[in-house]
């Protein structure tokens, strides 16, 4: 819940340091959600000077931009779509990464290479007797009671 508050808090911050000209864009229904649920005491203090990627800020709170940007401070059909060209790239990239770290076919060989070089016995097993069997079963009742 804490990190809910935080991410509302950092998109009220950003909204401040960029003024009423983007504000002003956002349903007043939408300030009013950012503002009952975030933590005033901490809202934090963005520099201007500084791009926002380079601004120690969430990845929920760049979400949450992305998508005030995608609804309502885009001001054109070309714009929106280079954004979803950056967001399809991105979902492309990490989609990439995870199929390398997850590959299962390195998994796999690394667990095959492993049991090769392994001594691997043979368990005897001994085999009771059907009588023998019965007499446990027999006992095993016996000592419940």
């Amino acid at each position: 819940m804490q990190e809910i508050k935080t991410t509302y808090t950092e998109v009220l911050g950003v909204l401040l340091a960029l003024g009423n000209e983007y504000v002003e864009k956002i349903p007043s229904k939408v300030m009013q959600f950012l503002m009952e649920n975030c933590d005033f005491t901490n809202i934090p203090k963005f520099d201007q000077n500084i791009r926002l990627e380079e601004q120690e800020i969430s990845d929920d709170a760049r979400n949450f931009l992305i998508m005030l940007k995608l609804k309502y401070w885009c001001n054109s059909k070309e714009e929106k779509e280079e954004i979803y060209k950056i967001l399809k790239d991105n979902d492309k990239q990490y989609e990439k990464e995870l199929k390398e770290k997850y590959n299962t076919d390195e998994l796999f060989k690394n667990t095959v290479a492993k049991t090769k070089n392994e001594n691997v016995e043979m368990v005897n097993i001994e085999k009771i007797k059907w009588y023998q069997k019965i007499f446990y079963i027999i006992k095993n009742l016996f000592k419940r009671e």
